[in-house]
């Protein structure tokens, strides 16, 4: 998976709940410049921070394809969006 699919969910998801990028980076316990980092594409979480992300954000990083009460997970919804537009 190309390192920016994360980034777009992971602000979607911390925007949805509220959160500013130092508050989900206390929340994951990790620095706001790495939220930044992640948020941007340039590198993404590893599984431990993958976890930590779910659990917080309910977005689905480590299983895609999860359906929540509400619907897909935010980054399976996100995955499937921009895969469609991808082959038009």
């Amino acid at each position: 998976m190309p390192k920016n699919e994360f980034g777009s969910p992971i602000r979607l998801g911390r925007e949805k709940n509220g959160l500013s990028q130092a508050e989900l980076a206390a929340k994951v316990g990790v620095s706001q410049p790495l939220v930044s980092i992640w948020e941007r594409g340039v590198a993404q979480p590893d599984e431990t921070q993958k976890q930590k992300l779910d659990s917080i954000l309910g977005l689905g990083l480590s299983s895609p394809q999860a359906v929540t009460a509400e619907g897909p997970s935010i980054f399976g919804a996100w995955l499937v969006k921009t895969r469609v537009r991808q082959k038009d």
